[in-house]
């Protein structure tokens, strides 16, 4: 028996994994503190991953979630996987945000 992941749960993991740690790893801390393109680099970053499930589905690895064939409906869920990306990815920037606001008032 096998563990088997959607792709809906893969991009969320990612999404709030990385969300996570762009917040926490010093150097890149900075870099992304001052950079004034945060969304769009979310956005990107969310497609890279979207793209790199797809193509494992096509690779035929054990990715279960994505229609077959890969038409319209297929297209519908990689579009609702990036969202979901998205979704997870600005949660975790909030949950730290209000946790980093609160540990401030102490």
């Amino acid at each position: 028996m096998g563990i088997g992941f959607s792709v809906e749960i893969v991009s969320v993991i990612v999404g709030f994994l990385l969300s996570l740690l762009v917040e926490r790893i010093p150097g890149v801390k900075d870099a992304w503190a001052g950079s004034k393109y945060k969304e769009l680099i979310v956005a990107i970053s969310g497609l890279i991953v979207v793209a790199a499930l797809v193509g494992l589905w096509f690779a035929g690895a054990p990715i279960t979630g994505l229609a077959t064939p890969f038409i319209w409906s297929g297209l519908f869920q990689a579009i609702s996987v990036w969202v979901m990306y998205i979704t997870s990815s600005q949660s975790a920037y909030m949950l730290q945000k209000s946790n980093l606001g609160r540990k401030a008032l102490e």
